[in-house]
């Protein structure tokens, strides 16, 4: 799996991204495929170790709409099988 982030996100590793995480008033949004898929799911692990939060914008197994709408930045990251 590889994390993808939007450029619109000031981080260029894991440890800024968590820090802009972190930050006052970052209301992110991530995308999955579905709730309790492995992006799903590997995302609330993140989130859960890590310590942060961001919204779950499920999309019932499209992997095309989630793909569109992190590259528009309405989400700005998502976990993505290789």
């Amino acid at each position: 799996m590889l994390l993808v982030v939007h450029p619109s996100v000031p981080a260029k590793d894991l440890r800024e991204l968590l820090a802009w995480l972190r930050g006052e008033g970052v209301h992110a949004h991530y995308a999955s495929q579905a709730v309790a898929s492995t992006g799903h799911l590997a995302m609330e692990l993140l989130k859960s170790l890590a310590g942060v939060d961001a919204v779950h914008v499920p999309y019932k197994g499209s992997a095309a709409q989630a793909t569109t709408d992190l590259l528009a930045g309405r989400v700005v990251m998502s976990f993505v099988k290789t």
